[in-house]
C-alpha cells in the first residue's frame, strides 16, 4: 500500500488530472448503469413472470373449455336417437375439433359398438374393451369420465373422456379419445410471443404434452432458474398444470441490447472525457512545467528570465511570486559572484610576490644562458659547436616554458568565468594548483605531500575548484609559522570523491569553528585575508553538490574534508552537479 502511495505521489499531475478525469466521470456512470441495469432487469423479469401468469390464466381456460365443449359436443351427440346418429355427425364431430383421435359408442358391458377413428379401421372387433382401469367404474358414478394419459400407436400423448349415452332403457356410454400435443399446439398458437414454449403437467409432475415432442414423460419442476423464467397454473377442472416457460437470453434480450447500446455510448463518453482530461491536464501543468524549466535553468546557472502571466488564478499567482523570487535570486548570484571574484583577486594580491618571485628565477635563467651565449658568439668562440648551442637553446625554451605554464595558471585562476562543464581531472588540478603556492610552500620551508587514488575524471567546473584548493592550501601555509607539513590525500567511494587536506599549523579554537564558513569573518591579522575565502569555498562546493566540512584542534592543526558526488560517465557539456549556494 505504501508503495503504491509513493508511485502515484510520484506521477506528473497531467497525468493525475487525467486518471482524476476518467475515475470521477466514468465511474459513478458505471454505478449508475449497473444500478438501473439490475433494478431494469429485475422489474422486467417480474413484468415477464406477470405477464406469463396472466397468459397462462388464459390459456388454461381455453384448455378447460375445450374439454368442457368436446365433453358438451359428445353428451349432444348420444341425445340423438339411434337412428338419427348417423357416420354424418361423428365425422362432423371430428371436423369440429381436430384434437379428437376417434369417437366410438359403447354397451353396457363397455364393449365397442360402433367406431368413427381418423387412424383405425371404423369396425370394432368383438368383445373390445374400451375402458382403461378404474375409468369405468368412475363413468358410473360421474356424468364423465377421464382416464388417465396413454400413449397412443404413434407415442403420442392421448385421454380418453366418456359420458353416459341412455337408450331404451339401458345405461351405455359415448366416448372420444383426445390427443393432448394438439390442444397444447392449439393454444400455443393463440400467443404472440414465439420465444416461450408450453407444456402440461400431470398431477405427479410429468410432462404429458410439449411443444417439443422429446420432452414427454420427462418430469420437471417449475422453478427460477439461472436459464429459464417459468411460471405454472392448475387448470380447473383438471388435474393437470399449464407451464410457460422462456429462456432468458431472448426474454431479456431488449435489455442486454440496451446495455450494449450503453456501452458503445459510454466508449464514446470516455473517449470525450479522456480528451477533454488531456486538455485540462495541459492546461493546468503547462504553468507548472514552464515553472520547472525556468528552476533548472536558474538552479544550472543559466540567466534568468521573467515567465509570462497569463492567468489570475492561484497558478497565475504563483509564477508572479516565481519571478520575483527569480529577481532577487538572480542578485544574490551577481552578489555571489563579485564575492568569488573579490576573493580571487584578494588572494592574487596576496600571492604577488611569491608569483613575482616564481616568475624571477626561469628569467634569470633565461637572461644568463641568453648573454653568454650572445657573447660567445660575438667572440667567436671556436668551442662553441653545434651541440653545446643546442643545449643552450634547450635550456633557454625550458624556462620560457615555466613562465608561460606559471602566468597560464595565474591567468586562469583570476579569470572571471560564469559555471562551466569539463571534465576534471584532480591531479592536474592539485599539480596546477601547487605551481601557484609552489613558492609560498618553499619560503616557509613546508613540505606538501599528495596521496591520490585512482580518480577517474568527472564533470564539474575546473576553475571553481582550483580556486578552492588554492584557498583551503593558501589558509594551511598561513597558519604555518615555519617548516610544517601540508597532506592532500583522495579516494572514490561508492560514487562520492572524497578529499581532505591536513595542516601542522597553529588550528583554530572551538569558539571561532562555527563561524569560519561566514562572509568576512577571518582571524587572521589586519592585511592577511579578507573572510571570504572559506566562505566562497561553501559556496563553491554546494554548487558542485557536496558538502565541506572543518576539523581544528588548537595547535595539533586543521583538516578539510571535501565530499563532491561524481557520476562516471556523464558527457561533458552536462549541467550535473549545480545547486543553489
Amino acid at each position: 500500500m505504501a508503495f503504491n502511495i509513493k508511485w502515484l505521489t510520484s506521477q506528473p499531475i497531467r497525468h493525475k488530472v487525467l486518471v482524476f478525469g476518467l475515475f470521477m466521470s466514468i465511474i459513478p456512470l458505471l454505478l449508475i448503469s449497473f444500478y438501473y441495469f439490475y433494478h431494469t432487469k429485475i422489474d422486467l423479469e417480474n413484468r415477464i413472470k406477470e405477464k406469463q401468469e396472466l397468459i397462462l390464466q388464459n390459456l388454461s381456460t381455453e384448455i378447460s373449455l375445450e374439454f368442457n365443449l368436446t365433453s358438451q359436443h359428445l353428451q349432444n351427440l348420444t341425445l340423438l336417437s339411434a337412428p338419427s346418429r348417423t357416420d354424418s355427425e361423428f365425422y362432423q364431430l371430428l371436423q369440429q375439433n381436430e384434437s379428437i383421435e376417434e369417437i366410438v359408442i359403447l354397451d353396457d358391458h363397455g364393449n365397442v359398438e360402433k367406431r368413427i377413428s381418423r387412424y383405425k379401421l371404423n369396425k370394432p372387433e368383438s368383445h373390445e374393451k374400451w375402458y382403461s382401469k378404474g375409468m369405468w367404474q368412475k363413468h358410473k358414478k360421474n356424468n364423465k369420465a377421464y382416464s388417465d394419459v396413454q400413449i397412443n400407436q404413434f407415442g403420442q400423448p392421448v385421454i380418453k373422456l366418456a359420458v353416459p349415452l341412455y337408450e331404451n332403457g339401458v345405461t351405455k356410454g359415448a366416448g372420444v379419445v383426445i390427443q393432448l400435443q394438439k390442444i397444447v399446439g392449439k393454444i400455443a398458437s393463440f400467443r404472440q410471443d414465439q420465444a416461450s414454449y408450453l407444456y402440461l403437467l400431470d398431477s405427479k409432475g410429468k410432462v404429458i404434452a410439449h411443444q417439443d415432442s422429446s420432452k414427454l414423460w420427462q418430469k420437471k419442476s417449475v422453478i427460477l432458474t439461472d436459464s429459464v423464467l417459468g411460471v405454472k397454473q392448475q387448470i380447473p377442472g383438471l388435474n393437470w398444470s399449464l407451464v410457460m416457460e422462456e429462456p432468458k437470453t431472448s426474454a431479456f434480450k431488449p435489455i442486454y441490447k440496451m446495455f450494449n447500446d450503453g456501452l458503445i455510448v459510454m466508449a464514446l463518453f470516455t473517449i470525450i472525457v479522456s480528451l477533454i482530461s488531456i486538455y485540462a491536464g495541459f492546461y493546468f501543468t503547462k504553468p507548472i512545467l514552464m515553472l520547472e524549466k525556468a528552476i533548472n535553468k536558474m538552479k544550472y546557472s543559466e540567466e534568468f528570465s521573467r515567465l509570462p502571466v497569463e492567468r489570475n488564478d492561484e497558478i497565475g499567482k504563483l509564477v508572479e511570486s516565481f519571478n520575483e523570487m527569480g529577481i532577487e535570486i538572480q542578485a544574490k548570484k551577481e552578489i555571489e559572484e563579485k564575492m568569488i571574484q573579490t576573493d580571487k583577486l584578494a588572494a592574487l594580491g596576496l600571492m604577488a610576490s611569491s608569483f613575482a618571485h616564481e616568475v624571477n628565477n626561469p628569467l634569470t635563467v633565461i637572461n644568463i644562458y641568453a648573454e653568454d651565449l650572445l657573447d660567445r658568439i660575438n667572440g667567436s668562440d671556436p668551442t662553441l659547436d653545434n651541440h653545446e648551442l643546442d643545449n643552450y637553446l634547450q635550456k633557454i625554451t625550458d624556462n620560457a616554458g615555466r613562465c608561460k605554464k606559471i602566468t597560464g595558471n595565474l591567468l586562469n585562476f583570476s579569470r572571471k568565468t560564469n559555471w562551466t562543464v569539463s571534465e576534471i581531472d584532480i591531479k592536474e588540478i592539485i599539480q596546477n594548483t601547487i605551481t601557484l603556492v609552489d613558492y609560498s610552500l618553499n619560503k616557509k620551508n613546508i613540505k606538501l605531500i599528495s596521496h591520490l587514488s585512482e580518480i577517474p575524471v568527472f564533470p564539474g567546473d575546473s576553475l571553481k575548484l582550483m580556486q578552492v584548493l588554492v584557498n583551503i592550501i593558501n589558509n594551511s601555509i598561513d597558519s604555518i609559522e615555519k617548516d610544517g607539513e601540508i597532506a592532500i590525500s583522495g579516494e572514490l567511494k561508492d560514487n562520492l570523491f572524497c578529499l581532505s587536506i591536513s595542516d601542522t599549523g597553529e588550528g583554530i579554537s572551538k569558539e571561532n569553528l562555527p563561524y569560519i564558513f561566514d562572509p568576512f569573518f577571518t582571524t587572521k591579522t589586519l592585511g592577511k585575508g579578507t573572510g571570504l575565502g572559506l566562505s566562497v569555498c561553501y559556496g563553491i562546493i554546494q554548487q558542485f553538490g557536496g558538502r565541506i566540512q572543518l576539523i581544528s584542534n588548537v595547535g595539533k592543526g586543521t583538516t578539510v574534508e571535501i565530499m563532491i558526488p561524481i557520476h562516471i560517465g556523464k558527457k561533458e557539456g552536462s549541467s550535473w552537479g549545480k545547486t543553489e549556494s
